[in-house]
């Protein structure tokens, strides 16, 4: 009821005179339906009408000789003078709505997950060949005949799918593990030094030793043969394993220059922006592709949307300028050479470091540091007939 009110809309109004009596009578046989009777005194009352009988409940309290007073107007015309003003926000609000729902059928981000070896740019390219890039007509994507292409297009993945919610398409994938080396027992394999070094413990899994612990040996001497000699038979050729400890020594030399100009910000920064609707961008400033010499450029950007709801194809850049001079400054660089050679010594050894020592010197116009250190790692490589290393 109270729904059918405001669409028609009320009106509460005060009737004065010597005889409303009269007025209600006639107000009856005419069929104006009064609501909400109240009399205030003997010649005074008040009620409330719908607003389109407003105009007869004038006629007949002029021929009753009342005075009729409007107190009040609620719903009907007056709702609709109030959305005229405002059709200008509701027609925004239904053209932006209406733009959110056409955009949601679309692609504007995609996020790739699963990377190891891959690197997302890849990933990336090989979708956008598949036809899955930013603006793709989601609805049109088939998951079954997109995988079917990524695995023939990319042999590295071994599962992929793509999951769109909101504008934003996650892509999830899994990498093929690499098959291991394959190999037949029969065929002859040797174990070689991979490094200079002095043996001090020999396992042999399969083949015959030629060296002892104690022994030095060089890189690509023999250790294990794989071809095991018979007084009673043929010499008969197998696939040579072992696991050979020595210890290696290694000397690494890094050189720096004794100066180095540095960059040092100066006059502070500035910033500019930018938008992006898709793949097109709309600078705000002149000189967009002028190169900035002595200045470095900082891009963040800002996508519109609803992080895990809905991505909007608008993306807003802002330019960090950074103005820079460079310097001339004497570095200390012997600390940050040693830690560097440090962690190339770890990633180049198999086993453990036993000892390391740095030393450094100066001239007029290089810092050398050297790294000196002993390990004990496995120094045996399998290799077959036509020296390609093989793996057990």
């Amino acid at each position: 009821m109270k729904l059918y009110k405001t669409l028609r809309g009320t009106v509460r109004v005060e009737l004065c005179g010597a005889d409303p009596e009269a007025a209600l009578n006639l107000c009856a046989r005419r069929g104006v339906i009064l609501l909400d009777i109240a009399a205030q005194d003997a010649c005074t009352l008040q009620s409330t009408l719908y607003e389109a009988q407003l105009e007869e409940l004038k006629d007949i309290a002029a021929r009753c000789m009342c005075e009729l007073r409007v107190l009040g107007q609620s719903g009907g015309s007056r709702n609709l003078k109030l959305m005229r003003r405002r059709i200008g926000l509701l027609l925004a609000a239904a053209l932006t709505t209406g733009l959110l729902l056409i955009s949601s059928l679309y692609i504007w981000e995609i996020r790739v997950e699963g990377c190891e070896r891959l690197t997302q740019g890849q990933v990336l390219r090989a979708l956008a060949e598949c036809g899955v890039e930013q603006g793709s007509y989601w609805p049109a994507i088939s998951s079954d005949r997109l995988r079917s292409r990524m695995l023939l297009k990319m042999p590295e993945l071994a599962w992929i799918t793509v999951n769109v919610r909101g504008s934003c398409a996650t892509v999830r994938l899994v990498e093929r593990e690499e098959r291991p080396a394959i190999y037949r027992e029969e065929e002859t394999a040797d174990v070689v030094a991979a490094k200079d070094g002095v043996v001090r413990e020999l396992y042999v899994l399969n083949g015959k030793a030629l060296v002892r612990p104690g022994d030095t040996v060089l890189q690509g001497e023999p250790l294990v043969s794989g071809k095991l000699e018979s007084i009673t038979g043929p010499v008969r050729s197998v696939h040579a394993e072992a696991r050979v400890i020595a210890d290696t020594w290694y000397e690494m030399t890094a050189v720096c220059p004794i100066e180095a100009r540095q960059k040092v910000e100066s006059r502070g920064r500035r910033s500019r922006f930018a938008l992006k609707i898709g793949d097109r961008r709309i600078n705000f400033y002149i000189n967009g592709k002028k190169t900035l010499d002595g200045y470095d450029r900082i891009v963040h950007e800002y996508r519109l949307g609803l992080e895990g709801v809905f991505a909007l194809p608008l993306c807003l850049v802002r330019e960090e300028i950074v103005r820079y001079e460079t310097a001339e400054e004497p570095p200390q660089p012997e600390r940050a050479m040693g830690v560097s050679l440090q962690r190339v010594l770890w990633e180049t050894v198999d086993g453990a470091v036993v000892s390391a020592a740095l030393s450094s010197s100066r001239d007029a116009e290089r810092v050398c540091v050297t790294l000196r250190a002993q390990c004990r790692e496995n120094i045996a490589k399998t290799i077959d007939t036509q020296g390609t290393e093989t793996s057990p």
